[in-house]
């Protein structure tokens, strides 16, 4: 399946890239936080989610290792949460940050239920995850997308995906354009 990419600006104009046009805004349907930016397709359940969060003081690896787990956290999932791959990325895979900020990546899966459903309703998700420290500002630059590939009989998600995900290959390569293409316009942003 070719995607079609557009360009979103985030934060304002402060920071922009390319996500596939099958993802709507959700701050146009419910709140999000000031710290993140939000994106969903209600077909496949999947999700994209940039945030900037005050940088912890783990290293580096460690430090994606610990946004994953509480991401894991947050949804419930701590005991159901699995990390399968993690590696630091290159400039080549990251050209718009400077070699200087280190970057990183983590795959993993976890079993998580929205809105708080139960456990019988619980989905597995694959979980693409971006680390990027920016040490000049203080801040971890998280991006995930995320990717249901088993929907629970229980789960409210159950009624509204209509579309089958993407292969794993296929996203793995959607998730890799957006991170390519994320750039920072205005450092004012961390202001």
């Amino acid at each position: 399946m070719l995607e079609n990419f557009k360009i979103v600006e985030l934060w304002g104009d402060n920071a922009s890239c390319s996500i596939p046009t099958r993802f709507i805004d959700l701050s146009d349907i419910r709140q999000i936080p000031d710290n993140q930016e939000v994106f969903c397709d209600l077909d496949t359940d999947q999700s994209i989610i940039f945030e900037l969060l005050e940088m912890i003081e783990q290293s580096n690896q460690e430090a994606a290792i610990y946004h994953f787990n509480e991401v894991a956290s947050i949804n419930e999932a701590t005991n159901e949460s699995i990390i399968i791959h993690q590696s630091e990325l290159t400039q080549t895979e990251l050209p718009n940050f400077d070699i200087t900020q280190l970057k990183y990546f983590v795959f993993g899966k976890q079993k998580v239920t929205k809105f708080s459903e139960g456990q019988d309703a619980k989905n597995i998700v694959n979980v693409y995850m971006c680390l990027i420290r920016l040490k000049n500002v203080q801040t971890d630059l998280v991006i995930s997308l995320n990717q249901p590939v088993l929907i629970s009989a229980e789960s409210s998600s159950r009624a509204n995906v209509t579309a089958t995900n993407l292969e794993n290959d296929q996203i793995f390569e959607v998730f890799k354009k957006i991170i390519f293409s994320f750039k920072i316009n205005n450092w004012d942003l961390f202001e």
